[in-house]
């Protein structure tokens, strides 16, 4: 796993196993889920199908270590069953048996609980992930039950908080291993150098037209899975161990038939993960200067406006000034130095791009 400097806890649900309204990706989710969390420095409580009392111990627990996390990240992922009711969002828990609004607060996990609990502990930052915007579970509910979650949720200081779908909204559940959402997440989050917010981005226009997620921020600082220069070290260290198991193989004299296929197998893994760190590498660099063309293009397209603006004030001073008066000879020459400057800037805009 990457080495973090920070502490990063996480609390991951996945609940698939239930009785009336069975699902079959949140257990797969929650397991992918803890797996690329822990590749990634945090610390993970692993849950799956639980029951309401369970569902209440996990957030103890979780509760009790992000108090060990000060100035850290506090990670909340939950797939599953959720049901909005009076416009509060309730988790719910595989040996459900509820029939009433009270049951539900007795049964049920609160995600203001979380949100609260969150909010209390000592993290810089806090995020919340939900894939578990589906279909009410429970019709015995009847019309207090609305569809999809509320957004109308407690929002903890410094955090970013993803739903899988838009307020009021149902998501899908998948046709493969995972969910949708969860899916999609899953294969962006540890591309080395992204923020948080460009994983979501990449995310949203994968799921283009069949899911819209939607995300609060709050948060006074970027997150990062996994940096540029983390991957970078992970490099480093897979090459070590690469050299390491070379020079065992070489020694062809010691090694059994069994250990060779060990050894090489290692070796595979190794360089696969190699290749895997930099093609992401790669193609985050490539994005970071695709982004900063663009926004290189913008500044210079912007200017080039001004510039005919400046043209444009130019030509009526001139038209105009057939008086020759003095307030006119100053305004036309305060425009001209402004124009100079202009077009020099946009000539080293323009000479830039050319040399690179």
């Amino acid at each position: 796993s990457l080495l973090h400097a920070e502490v990063r806890v996480a609390l991951v649900i996945g609940n698939s196993a239930y009785r009336n309204a069975p699902l079959k990706n949140p257990a797969n989710d929650a397991s992918d889920m803890a797996a690329k969390l822990r590749q990634c420095g945090f610390e993970v409580i692993e849950c799956r199908d639980l029951s309401g009392g369970q569902m209440h111990e996990a957030l103890r627990e979780f509760r009790t270590k992000l108090q060990g996390a000060s100035g850290g990240v506090g990670l909340f992922y939950y797939a599953g069953h959720a049901v909005q009711v009076e416009g509060k969002n309730w988790l719910l828990p595989v040996d459900e048996s509820i029939t009433s609004a009270t049951q539900l607060r007795d049964q049920a996990l609160g995600l203001d609980t979380v949100m609260g609990d969150l909010d209390e502990a000592p993290c810089g930052l806090r995020i919340a992930i939900l894939d578990a915007c589906r279909n009410n579970p429970l019709p015995a509910l009847g019309r207090s039950a609305a569809r999809g979650l509320s957004a109308n949720v407690v929002k903890p200081r410094d955090s970013i908080i993803v739903f899988a779908t838009a307020e009021n909204d149902i998501a899908l559940d998948g046709e493969g291993r995972n969910g949708l959402f969860t899916g999609a997440l899953l294969r962006h989050m540890l591309t080395p150098g992204l923020s948080m917010l460009q994983v979501l981005m990449r995310v949203n226009s994968e799921l283009a037209g069949r899911q819209s997620p939607w995300t609060h921020l709050s948060a006074s600082r970027d997150f990062y899975f996994v940096t540029l220069a983390q991957a970078e070290a992970e490099v480093a260290s897979k090459q070590q161990a690469l050299a390491e198991l070379e020079r065992k193989l070489a020694d062809k004299a010691t090694l059994s038939a069994e250990e060779r296929q060990r050894l090489e197998g290692e070796r595979e893994t190794h360089q696969n993960r190699i290749a895997t760190l930099r093609a992401e590498q790669e193609r985050a660099l490539q994005e970071a200067g695709s982004q900063a063309e663009a926004a290189e293009a913008a500044e210079r397209t912007r200017r080039e406006q001004e510039l005919a603006v400046l043209d444009a004030k130019l030509a009526e001073l001139k038209k105009a000034s057939t008086s020759g008066t003095a307030d006119n000879l100053d305004s036309m020459l305060a425009l001209l130095e402004q124009r100079k400057v202009q077009a020099a800037e946009i000539e080293a805009m323009r000479r830039k791009v050319e040399e690179e």
